[in-house]
């Protein structure tokens, strides 16, 4: 009975390793991952789609992407191609050179401080004869206002 009750422990105990060896070895791989590992690329306005090694590999060379010209596929249509295709690309020829403006110069928005008023309030006496020495109340008599351009916008 002993071997018995000791073969179905090793046994067991066998399972349970084989069990843990094989949850160890998958990592995170198609047996948790129930979607598709494989990276595709959306069709996007900037970058390319590639690699993470080809990337790290364009990051170290020095080639900057943002230098070269881009592919033909991602070029903002030509003018006059159609009346509605030159009003798209004068609109994105505008935004985009306006985005282009405040990356390169950013507005730093300043805050206007709130108005401070200090009230002196002199002695005086109270009910029961009680003594109220001088002090002061300080308040903000406005809120403080945010000015994100040089000329009179301000946002509350």
């Amino acid at each position: 009975m002993k071997f018995k009750n000791r073969m179905s422990k090793c046994r067991f105990f066998f399972l349970v390793m084989l069990a843990a060896l094989l949850f160890l070895t998958t990592g995170c791989g198609k047996v948790f991952n129930p979607y598709n590992s494989e990276f595709q690329c959306p069709s996007a306005d900037e970058g390319k789609c590639v690699s993470i090694p080809d990337a790290y590999e364009t990051s170290i060379s020095g080639e900057n992407p943002l230098l070269r010209p881009a592919s033909s596929e991602k070029t903002l249509p030509s003018a006059g191609s159609s009346e509605a295709d030159s009003a798209k690309y004068n609109y994105l020829n505008k935004k985009y050179e306006k985005i282009t403006a405040l990356i390169g110069n950013p507005v730093t928005p300043v805050v206007v401080p709130p108005d401070v008023v200090r009230v002196l309030l002199l002695s005086y006496t109270g009910e029961d004869n009680d003594l109220f020495g001088y002090r002061y109340i300080y308040f903000f008599a406005s809120k403080p206002k945010w000015l994100l351009s040089s000329g009179s916008e301000v946002q509350e």
